[in-house]
């Protein structure tokens, strides 16, 4: 062992500053994902699952989209807007009163925490009117949820019948 004594000594003090640094640069990561649950902040409050476009004859001014709502933060999220690349896009609703349906736009959607919506045919939808183009079966269409807890955003494929959680009677 002639030669140079303090180059293995100074590699492995290279090595234990760089394993430190590590170890610092991890923990301050656990800190703050763990401070952000801590504060009501989960990576994805609100989980849209389901979603589906339905497909139009070509020239129709409109249609619908659906999908499932579910709200996994520790606190109450309220849907504020929706938008699309299809054209305007807004939360409505269909009632049924003294045997004639009625549709009306809704102002915004609450969700308490841990609760569920399905927006479906004949209950409360998406409303995509002023299309830019007729969505065809097998596009895709990108709808955004814009809430007081940021924008959450899912892909809606374009179906002629109902979506993979409809079922018919």
């Amino acid at each position: 062992m002639g030669g140079r004594p303090g180059v293995y000594r100074n590699q492995r003090m290279e090595y234990q500053h760089a394993m430190a640094d590590v170890f610092l640069h991890r923990s301050l990561a656990t800190s703050v994902l763990g401070g952000c649950l801590l504060w009501g902040l989960p990576a994805q409050a609100l989980e849209l699952s389901d979603a589906w476009v339905r497909a139009m004859p070509p020239g129709r001014p409109m249609t619908a989209a659906y999908l499932n709502l579910r709200n996994d933060s520790d606190r109450v999220v309220t849907v504020t807007g929706i938008t699309s690349t299809l054209g305007e896009a807004s939360l409505h609703e269909t009632r049924v009163v003294d045997g004639r349906s009625t549709m009306h736009e809704l102002p915004q959607l609450r969700l308490e925490t841990g609760a569920s919506a399905r927006l479906v045919p004949g209950g409360m939808h998406i409303m995509l009117m002023g299309l830019t183009q007729t969505p065809v079966v097998g596009e895709v269409v990108p709808l955004c949820l814009d809430t007081d807890a940021g924008e959450f955003c899912v892909d809606a494929p374009v179906q002629r019948g109902g979506g993979s959680s409809q079922h018919h009677h």
